[in-house]
């Protein structure tokens, strides 16, 4: 039935691949989303799925959408919080979910009106008892469906409804939308109150141009498409492997998120990471960047000897802040 778990996704999780790869035995407990960030205000939907799942006895049930439904709405769709296939799962299996179902938003399933998707999904095809939902849900045709229709339908189909409440901290309402905001803005503590953990920049590890090594400074470059990120400037932090592969333990690291000017008259945006003590070749494996402090613009310098040289000042302030947490 199940795909099964790996060492990437932690506690019980398991993965499914669609909705008819769930065959419900017992009642669930359902709730459904994009989960972008999987920050705060999510995790509080997932502590009160588990809480209605200890209720009717049954598992704890997470739909989450491949790609974010705007791609089929034909709308503007957002720049990613967290890499769906990679961290936003491995985030994902430290909530308290037994099974998280991996589903494409398609025309299919946009095209449901609101009390079918309960119906024909939620209720017979998932066996769901429990219904939890963030109070800005949308679901069903043209997002018709609100927690008020929830809260209407839910006992017509046998379920219990529970609608969460907003989630607050200092920055305001805890939404997707407000921490990509901050990250753009370069306003990291923000995006880490309403993440409850810093920004991480996340990506595999692609051949680049060897410059930092001759430098003394060798470098991992990320590919980061389709990721919100901060505006250039070099970042202080920690890195660490993302979505299973990648290297043990979290590492003191640099990043650079910048265009390269010393060399490149008009180079594209790079995101290149120095992981403090670490000798090894990272290609092909995927990192997580944390951005805890930005220490500077990126500017052009003169040579590559006083690049070289603002690099270990960089080093030297990254080394004078606490070590990285430990992985848990």
């Amino acid at each position: 039935m199940a795909l099964g778990t790996t060492s990437s996704y932690p506690l019980r999780m398991k993965i499914f691949r669609g909705l008819d790869a769930w065959r419900p035995e017992v009642a669930a407990a359902v709730t459904w989303g994009v989960f972008d960030g999987v920050h705060a205000g999510h995790r509080a939907v997932f502590a009160a799925l588990a809480q209605e799942a200890r209720g009717c006895r049954g598992p704890a049930v997470a739909i989450v959408f491949d790609w974010h439904p705007n791609r089929i709405l034909g709308r503007s769709v957002p720049e990613w919080l967290t890499d769906p296939d990679h961290g936003r799962l491995d985030l994902l299996g430290g909530c308290g979910i037994d099974a998280a179902l991996r589903v494409p938003f398609d025309e299919a399933l946009a095209a449901l009106e609101p009390a079918a998707f309960l119906r024909d999904v939620v209720r017979a095809r998932l066996g769901g008892a429990a219904v939890v939902l963030g109070d800005r849900s949308r679901f069903g045709h043209g997002g018709a469906g609100t927690p008020r229709t929830l809260q209407e339908e839910a006992p017509r189909l046998g379920m219990r409804a529970r609608i969460v409440p907003p989630l607050s901290d200092a920055y305001g309402t805890v939404s997707s939308t407000r921490i990509r905001q901050a990250v753009r803005d370069g306003d990291l503590a923000a995006a880490a109150a309403g993440l409850g953990r810093p920004f991480a920049i996340e990506g595999e590890v692609v051949a680049g141009a060897g410059r930092g090594r001759t430098l003394g400074f060798p470098t991992a470059n990320l590919r980061t498409g389709g990721q919100v990120l901060p505006p250039p400037g070099v970042y202080a932090g920690w890195a660490e492997g993302a979505g299973g592969r990648g290297p043990t333990g979290r590492w003191r690291a640099l990043a650079n998120l910048g265009r390269r000017p010393t060399f490149e008259a008009a180079g594209t945006l790079a995101c290149e990471i120095h992981l403090d003590g670490f000798e090894g070749n990272l290609r092909g494996q995927r990192l997580a960047f944390s951005c805890l402090r930005r220490l500077r613009d990126e500017r052009r310098f003169d040579s590559s000897t006083d690049l070289a040289e603002q690099i270990a000042r960089d080093r030297e302030l990254l080394r004078s802040m606490p070590p990285p947490p430990p992985v848990s």
